[in-house]
């Protein structure tokens, strides 16, 4: 009697088969989905820095007690930061308060919050929103833009390795 069909043995090695190859796929491919994403932000961060500090000389601001300024007729300093109309730059984001851009991936922020950074006071700054649902990735993560070099600071652990983007000067909690 010829009898067709697999055995339980032949299945189990396929279904074990199939098992290794997700462990070491499904990592790898979250990876690639984490860089793509941070890829918005290394394409958006120096357009921004760039009309912000278009915007700043334009207007006659000036950066002063790590602030964006415009001064009265006393010389004291307002503070004053552009809004994304003013900046004159296409998002497809849009600007939850003013110096604040939301987009589906990232919250930027061109106001002085650059002292996070330890880079410069006149750095963007970005923080993931992604993750955050997810296990808590990316929490404690803000990518920085001073207008030479983009950088990562985590204060949770070692997210910025995994986005390869490099620590910024200064970070002492080691990635």
């Amino acid at each position: 009697m010829k009898h067709t069909g697999f055995t339980l043995i032949e299945m189990l090695v396929v279904v074990l088969i199939i098992g290794i190859l997700t462990s070491i796929g499904l990592p790898q491919y979250r990876r690639a989905i984490d860089r793509a994403k941070v890829a918005e932000a290394l394409q958006l961060m120096p357009a921004l820095f760039d009309a912000r500090e278009r915007w700043r000389v334009e207007n006659g601001y000036q950066w002063k007690n790590n602030s964006i300024c415009e001064f009265d007729s006393s010389g004291k300093c307002t503070k004053r930061y552009p809004s994304l109309t003013q900046l004159d730059i296409e998002t497809k984001g849009y600007e939850r308060i003013t110096g604040v851009l939301r987009t589906k991936n990232f919250e930027y922020w061109f106001k002085d919050t650059a002292n996070l950074c330890n880079v410069s006071q006149k750095a963007i700054v970005a923080f993931p929103k992604w993750g955050i649902g997810q296990g808590g990735r990316f929490i404690g993560v803000t990518i920085c833009f001073d207008g030479k070099k983009i950088c990562c600071r985590d204060s949770v652990g070692s997210n910025c390795g995994r986005l390869n983007i490099e620590s910024c000067p200064g970070d002492d909690d080691g990635d």
